[in-house]
Parts: structure tokens; sequence; C-alpha cells
């Protein structure tokens, strides 16, 4: 995402792993980063906040620009006197310890754009012009024969577990060892990495599914 409309792409990375490494080595010191010319009004908050302030109130969902709602964690609120204050399931710090690491870290720098057509060209989860000429075969469906698990954040509104179904419905995905996990009221897109474990509903249910799979193997 082109956040500055400079066609520096890169530039959204930078801040996000800058922003993470300020607020894992100085948590709770003035953001400098906030008085940036560079960093757009979006991700300034109304008060002079802390790194982790900063990190947070970029990141989170109830402030972050809906655009970056691939990146947006459920992690708590800005507090009067600029710092963060954790309250929902993900802390700040395993935030800022997520897009502060190296030599990997959340920071998506580069996205395959033949993925986006592909995944286009088969939404339907049928054969149009798009499969063909993309050499696809969604029809495949039909034969897969293998558990299956989803879950579903607060991104596109349901349709994860919609599209989850439907592919059940025409697939050979065994009676009983799928698992559907709605948790669209209280995570955002990135909180199964980021979650705090107890509060994980990734965790909390793919777990279970993995060591079931594991024990009815013969």
């Amino acid at each position: 995402m082109d956040l500055l409309g400079l066609n520096l792409p890169w530039a959204a990375g930078v801040f996000a792993e800058y922003g993470a490494v300020a607020a894992l080595k100085e948590p709770t010191a003035l953001s400098t980063a906030q008085s940036f010319p560079l960093l757009p009004a979006a991700f300034k908050p109304p008060i002079p906040a802390t790194n982790r302030g900063l990190l947070g109130y970029a990141l989170d969902a109830s402030t972050s620009p809906q655009a970056l709602a691939l990146i947006h964690v459920q992690a708590g609120m800005l507090g009067a006197n600029g710092d963060w204050v954790d309250g929902e399931v993900t802390p700040i710090e395993r935030v800022a310890q997520t897009f502060g690491q190296e030599p990997a870290n959340a920071t998506e720098w580069y996205f395959p754009a033949k993925l986006s057509i592909d995944v286009d060209a088969v939404n339907a989860l049928t054969r149009n012009a798009q499969s063909d000429y993309l050499k696809l075969r969604p029809w495949h469906r039909r034969a897969v024969d293998l558990p299956l698990y989803a879950m579903q954040t607060d991104l596109t509104h349901g349709r994860v577990l919609r599209g989850a179904r439907r592919f059940i419905a025409g697939s050979k995905v065994p009676r009983g060892r799928s698992v559907l996990v709605d948790a669209s009221a209280t995570e955002g897109h990135l909180d199964p990495l980021t979650a705090a474990p107890a509060r994980n509903r990734f965790l909390q249910t793919v777990v279970p599914f993995l060591r079931k799979l594991a024990g009815s193997q013969p």
C-alpha cells in the first residue's frame, strides 16, 4: 500500500518496523516519529504519545485507517497520558515483537500480483473463462478429501466461513472433520498471530483440531 502517495509502497514497512523497534527499546519515551512530516496524519494521535502509544494507535482496529484492515489488531486503547493501555486480546508488546524482529517480521514487503489474479479467477469455485485462460482447475475441490480448518476474524465480514462452507459442500471433506471458527467479534486480522496465548482463539481451536487428527492416524 502506497501510504505516502509517492509511489513508495515499501514506506509502510519502514514505518511499521521503525515504530515497533522504538516501542521495544523505549516503550514509554515520547515518540519523536509523531512529528515526522512524512508520517501520514491518520497515524498521529491527537495528543503527544509514547512509542508504544503511537504503535498501538497506528495498528489497533479502533483507530487505524480501515484501508489497513489487513494489519489490524485488537490491542486496547490510547490512554489520556499518551501511553498505550492493553485491554483486548493482543498486548502491544507482542505487536512490537512481531513487527520489530529480524531477519523476518510481519511486514509484507512484496505481494505477488499473480496470486490475486488466480484467487479472483477461482473465487466462484466454478469453471469460467478466467480459470480456463489461466489453466486453473477450481473443480478439483470435488476430489479433496482432507480435514479442513478455517477461522474468521473481523476481516471480510464473514466471507471466509461462507467460502469454507461452500468448499466443504462441493468436496469430499469427511463429515465431522472440519472445524470452522468465528472470531469476528474479538479478533482483528493479525490477532491470531499476535494475541496472548491465553486469549488466542486460533491456538485454542487449532491445537485440539491437530491433536484430534494426530490421534486418528494409524
